[in-house]
């Protein structure tokens, strides 16, 4: 509507609609609001400027004068129905819904017709079928069903028809499924057995796995019951996952499966060579020879027994694999057995032929040097790795045979094979030093390395003097030919001047007079403790005479 707004009552006679405006109506005013003088129907109508109009049905009952001299009464109001819509299924044993329009449509009632033609006129009514729902039953079957519903001011509305209503689904139950073959011989179809025949059934409704179709679904006599043709590649279980059932039925049972066989290969299981030689090396692998076309064998197909276990599987080309072993303790045989799906092997197995041979890897062992110059024995093992821990530990060794005059120091863990062991002081005599490591210090190796032993010598002194042409005398003192600086003196040269000795220090100025030391005027006598390491000198004064004549007491 558009532009001003005008409002009438009307009078209305009968309730009815009228498509050209107020037609039939008996004006009352054009109040908004009046006082009802007797009970009826009434209208209110809104008009706009271009003579558009809509209108509100009121009926108005039990008029009584009010203590106001006015009257008063109650209303409805009323909305026809305009249109109808039904929703549902046409099938039997389903419901069809009726939808009346506007939503708010005042006395609805409803009827149903079933027409044997494809129209919405020319049904007949379904006796007592008056609700708001219809299910349908066999009656209707074939048939075409609409509803007529009427409401207030005498309106009235038609649905479209349905289709026409079909039979309920057969109900069909898939109760199992058998394949043909056997473990010797291939499987070529699949037999579907139904609880009752299936109209229209076709192999493209079938979804199967573990199979592959290749052919038309075929009834057999049996009722209800169908062959599949199918392709089988390999041992195990052909399963029919789900049917699409053909329009009028619903099919239940699914999934079902049947075991499917392919027939076996015959190879020849030819040979299993192990390597390895006696009392040389370890067998690790068996070789395998099958017929050249075999190429497929799998670890799982594989089952050794014996003293030994299966590791990996290589190979295949021309029918020749590689099966490692591990876990192998002792000389003897192997039984290697092949068993694979499809496949029949002769023989099935290799008993007693695959002889293994177990070579024991060395103990470990060490050997020991003292590093010359120092009072370090390295030690070095052979055949196993240190653990670096425990090798540095005292307690996992026993060192033994030393002289009172060494000290046992620290252990140092160098590498995988080599350890360092110190010791402190000097020997007063020629030793031999055992040594001998626990299992604990080895991080891998078999068994308690071997000990060693390691020669200690005591050092050797040796002292010469010279007397040069100035009248100079020279000493000089070797520790295992190496020259020994006095602790106190340094390296000197001593001189007699006819009454006392002078010690002449290098690297220092001025002379000591020494003359405590000249007891015979013509004798020098050197205390050895002047010297590094001098209490293992065998005499206790080194002296030396103006005539070279200096002797070793």
């Amino acid at each position: 509507m558009k532009g001003a707004i005008s409002l009438s009552w009307f009078s209305v006679s009968m309730p009815s609609l009228s498509a050209t405006g107020t037609s039939g109506f008996s004006n009352v005013t054009s109040a908004k609001s009046f006082e009802v003088s007797a009970n009826g129907w009434y209208a209110v109508c809104a008009t706009d400027a271009t003579g558009n109009f809509s209108y509100k049905l009121i009926e108005i009952t039990n008029i009584t004068a009010s203590s106001g001299g006015g009257n008063t009464g109650t209303g409805t109001t009323s909305v026809a129905v305009t249109g109808v819509t039904i929703s549902g299924t046409a099938m039997v044993g389903q419901t069809l819904t009726a939808t009346p329009a506007p939503a708010n449509a005042t006395s609805v009632t409803y009827q149903w017709y079933a027409s044997d033609t494809n129209d919405n006129t020319n049904g007949t009514v379904i006796s007592g079928k008056t609700a708001k729902t219809l299910v349908l039953d066999a009656g209707q079957v074939g048939k075409f069903v609409y509803v007529v519903v009427k409401g207030d001011a005498s309106s009235t509305a038609t649905s479209a028809q349905t289709v026409a209503v079909k039979p309920a689904p057969i109900a069909v139950t898939l109760n199992s499924v058998t394949a043909n073959g056997s473990p010797t011989t291939t499987t070529t179809e699949l037999t579907l057995n139904f609880s009752a025949e299936i109209t229209g059934l076709a192999a493209s409704d079938i979804t199967v796995t573990g199979a592959t179709k290749n052919g038309l679904l075929v009834p057999t006599a049996t009722t209800g019951q169908y062959t599949l043709p199918v392709t089988v590649t390999a041992n195990g279980s052909a399963t029919v996952t789900a049917i699409t059932a053909p329009s009028g039925y619903v099919i239940t049972g699914v999934p079902k499966s049947a075991d499917v066989y392919v027939e076996p290969t015959a190879v020849d299981f030819i040979s299993a060579e192990p390597d390895g030689v006696a009392g040389v090396s370890p067998t690790t692998k068996v070789t395998l020879k099958f017929d050249a076309t075999f190429t497929n064998l799998a670890l799982g197909d594989i089952t050794v027994t014996g003293d030994a276990t299966k590791g990996s599987l290589s190979g295949g080309t021309g029918g020749v694999y590689e099966l490692t072993l591990t876990g192998i303790t002792a000389s003897g045989t192997i039984n290697i057995a092949i068993s694979k799906s499809e496949y029949t092997f002769t023989p099935p197995s290799k008993t007693g032929i695959a002889v293994v041979y177990y070579v024991a890897p060395p103990a470990p062992s060490i050997s020991a040097v003292r590093t010359a110059g120092t009072d370090d024995i390295v030690v070095t093992l052979s055949d196993g790795k240190f653990d670096s821990t425990a090798a540095a530990a005292a307690s996992n060794w026993t060192i033994s045979g030393y002289d009172s005059g060494l000290t046992l120091g620290t252990i140092t863990y160098n590498t995988e094979t080599q350890v360092t062991i110190a010791f402190t002081g000097e020997a007063s005599a020629n030793c031999t030093i055992s040594i001998t490591p626990k299992t604990e210090v080895l991080a891998t190796g078999i068994g308690t390395p071997t000990g060693t032993t390691v020669g200690w010598s005591a050092p050797v002194w040796t002292f010469s003097q010279t007397r040069d042409l100035a009248g100079v005398v020279h000493i000089t003192v070797l520790k295992d030919s190496v020259l020994v600086v006095p602790a106190s003196v340094q390296l000197h040269a001593y001189v007699f001047n006819g009454t006392n000795w002078y010690r002449t220090q290098f690297g220092t100025s001025g002379n000591a007079d020494i003359a405590t030391n000249n007891t015979a005027g013509n004798r020098l006598i050197i205390s050895k403790t002047q010297f590094t390491g001098a209490a293992n000198l065998t005499t206790s004064n080194i002296e030396g005479a103006m005539l070279l004549e200096g002797i070793l007491n």
